[in-house]
C-alpha cells in the first residue's frame, strides 16, 4: 500500500531504525523515568497483537487456496509440495542449529514479567493441535489450533473452488478480500511503528542498559549465517544430487533475479525477473506459470530459519527453558509459517509476533525485530527467490523436463556464457 509522504525518503524500514537509535539514545540519557512513557510503546503491541488471529486465519487459508493453481497435472503441484516441506523443514531445523550453536541472546538477562509456559506434552502434542471449537481457539488466541483448522479450511475451499462449486468460488473471493484487508490493516499499523518503537526502546535502554543493542545485532548475525549455510551448503548438495546441476551455474542463471530480491526486499515485485529467468534456464513455460507465484507466496525458506532463531534467541534472553516437544513446535512453526508471511507489509514483523505469542514468549523484542528488520529483510528476500528456482528445477527435471542445453547456455541466447 501507498505510505505517507512523509515517510517515502528514508522509507517505513528507516523511519524505524532512527526511531530505535533515537529511543536508545533518549532512554540512556534519562534512564528509568522514562518508563512512565512505556504505554506509547505497549499501544504498538497491543495492536499486532489485534491482527493476529484474523491475519493468521486469513493469509494461511487465502495462500493455500492458490494450490487450485497448480493444475497441469496434479503431479506438479505434488512435487512442488513435497518440495516444499522436505526443504521448509531443513531450513527450519539449520535456523535452530545456528541459533542453539552461536546463542545470540547469551549474556543478556531480562525478566519474563508476560511469561506464560506453553502446555505442551509429548503424549497429547498433535491431538491438541486439533480444535473442537474452532472459535473458541480464536478467542483463546491458540494460534496451533487457528492455523490447523485455517489449513484445512483452504483445502476444503480450494477443491470446491477448482470444481467451480458456487460455495467454494465464493468463499476463495471472501478468503482473498480478507486477506487483502488485513494487508491494509498492517499497513496502517505500521504508520504507528516509528512512534511505538521510540517508546519501546527508550524504555528497553532506560531500564534494562544498552547491552540488549549487542544482542539484537547478534541475532541479525545469526540469521545472516544461517542464510549463507542455506544459500552455499543446502542449495549447493540439493542441485547437485536431487537436480545433478552446478550450483554456481544455477546461481549465474538466476543472478538477475537475486540481485533485484535483494535490492527490492519484495518477491512479488521480483516475480516477473524470476519467471523469466526460469523460462530461460529450461524450465518448462507453463510448469512457470503455474507454480511460481504461488511458490512466491508460500515458499520462504528464509522464514522456515528465522522464526525458530527469534524463539531461540528470545528464551535465551529471558532464561527460559524449553522442553522437547516446545523445541520440535518450533521447528514446526518455521515450516507452517513460511506459508503466511507473503503479501504483507513488514510480514516477517508480524509473523514473529505470531510465533513468539504461539509460544508464549514475551512480545517486547518485536520491537527490536522491526528497528532492524531491514537488514534481515534483504537476505531474506534474496533466500526466498533462491529457494524457488531451486525448487522449479527440481521439479522439472522430476517430470523429464528440465533442458539442459538452456541451463547450461548450450543454445545461442539463452543464458549464453
Amino acid at each position: 500500500m501507498p505510505v505517507p509522504k512523509v515517510l517515502r525518503k528514508p522509507g517505513l524500514g528507516g523511519w524505524i531504525l532512527i526511531a530505535m537509535v533515537l529511543g536508545a539514545l533518549t532512554g540512556w540519557a534519562v534512564g528509568e523515568p522514562i518508563h512512565v512513557l512505556l504505554p506509547f510503546g505497549t499501544l504498538l503491541i497491543r495492536l499486532l497483537k489485534m491482527l493476529i488471529v484474523p491475519l493468521v486465519f486469513f493469509s494461511i487459508a487465502a495462500g493455500i487456496c492458490a494450490i487450485e493453481k497448480f493444475a497441469r497435472v496434479r503431479k506438479v503441484g505434488g512435487l512442488f509440495f513435497g518440495y516444499w516441506v522436505f526443504s521448509g523443514l531443513i531450513c527450519a531445523i539449520i535456523g535452530f542449529l545456528f541459533a542453539a550453536i552461536l546463542k545470540p541472546g547469551l549474556g543478556v538477562q531480562l525478566e519474563a514479567a508476560e511469561y506464560v509456559k506453553p502446555e505442551v506434552s509429548m503424549v497429547d502434542a498433535f491431538l491438541s493441535w486439533i480444535p473442537t471449537n474452532p472459535v473458541g481457539a480464536m478467542a483463546e488466541m491458540n494460534l496451533i489450533q487457528i492455523i490447523v483448522f485455517a489449513i484445512i479450511f483452504g483445502l476444503c475451499t480450494a477443491a470446491l473452488s477448482s470444481a467451480k462449486v458456487e460455495a467454494g468460488v465464493w468463499m476463495k473471493r471472501f478468503l482473498e478480500a480478507g486477506s487483502g484487508v488485513m494487508f491494509k490493516m498492517v499497513g496502517w499499523i505500521l504508520w504507528y511503528a516509528p512512534i511505538g518503537v521510540f517508546f519501546l526502546a527508550a524504555d528497553l535502554i532506560g531500564t534494562a542498559g544498552p547491552h540488549v543493542i549487542e544482542s539484537t545485532l547478534s541475532m541479525v548475525g545469526t540469521q545472516w549465517a544461517s542464510y549463507a549455510f542455506i544459500l552455499v551448503a543446502f542449495y549447493a548438495v540439493f542441485l547437485r544430487f536431487a537436480v545433478g546441476v552446478s550450483w554456481p551455474r544455477h546461481i549465474r542463471n538466476i543472478y538477475p533475479a537475486m540481485a533485484l530480491a535483494f535490492a527490492s526486499c519484495s518477491s512479488a515485485a521480483t516475480m516477473p525477473v524470476t519467471m523469466k529467468v526460469e523460462k530461460d534456464m529450461g524450465i518448462p513455460e507453463d510448469a512457470v506459470n503455474l507454480v511460481q507465484p504461488v511458490a512466491a507466496t508460500v515458499n520462504m525458506h528464509a522464514c522456515a530459519a528465522e522464526m525458530p532463531i527469534y524463539v531461540l534467541w528470545i528464551a535465551q534472553m529471558y532464561g527460559i527453558s524449553l522442553t522437547a516437544p516446545e523445541l520440535a513446535l518450533t521447528i514446526l512453526l518455521g515450516l507452517v509459517m513460511q506459508a503466511g508471511v507473503a503479501g504483507v507489509p513488514g510480514g516477517g514483523i508480524v509473523v514473529a509476533a505470531v510465533v513468539l505469542t504461539t509460544m508464549g514468549l514475551p512480545l517486547a523484542p518485536v520491537a527490536w525485530i522491526a528497528a532492524v528488520y531491514r537488514l534481515i529483510d534483504m537476505p531474506n528476500t534474496m533466500l526466498n527467490n533462491v529457494g524457488d528456482t531451486v525448487g522449479l528445477a527440481w521439479v522439472a527435471k522430476r517430470m523429464g523436463e528440465l533442458d539442459l542445453d538452456k541451463y547450461y547456455g548450450r543454445v545461442p541466447g539463452k543464458l549464453a556464457a
